[in-house]
């Protein structure tokens, strides 16, 4: 589908993005435990919701990819969608890779400074 491999990129990093926000807020507003046997559970979460959301965004820009390559052709199944424009799939593929990069961004802060 056209809609899928558009907008799978933005979509999973505005998931990503308010997942880990709220969850951060809610540990850090809670007035509960930050820290659960000396790491940072808003750290943990964040590695943990950047794996899925990386591995699940390089997927999708990876569908993208290969649908790009493929001219035409009878739909393999419901990510493939109906002869999907070459040109479309690429704006999908870098449309992926972008948000790569967007999601590698929230996570940075994460990694490097205390979220409380």
């Amino acid at each position: 589908m056209i809609s899928v491999l558009l907008v799978a990129g933005p979509t999973i990093w505005c998931a990503h993005f308010m997942v880990v926000y709220l969850f951060a807020e809610a540990v850090c507003a809670g007035g509960g435990p930050t820290q659960v046997l000396g790491v940072g559970m808003v750290s943990m979460l964040t590695l943990a919701a950047t794996g899925v959301a990386l591995a699940a965004t390089l997927l999708l820009t990876r569908v993208a990819h290969r649908r790009r390559r493929q001219r035409s052709g009878p739909a393999s199944n419901w990510l493939a969608g109906d002869n999907l424009d070459p040109g479309l799939a690429l704006t999908g593929a870098l449309l992926g890779f972008l948000f790569v990069i967007a999601i590698l961004f929230v996570a940075m802060p994460a990694a490097v400074l205390d979220p409380c």
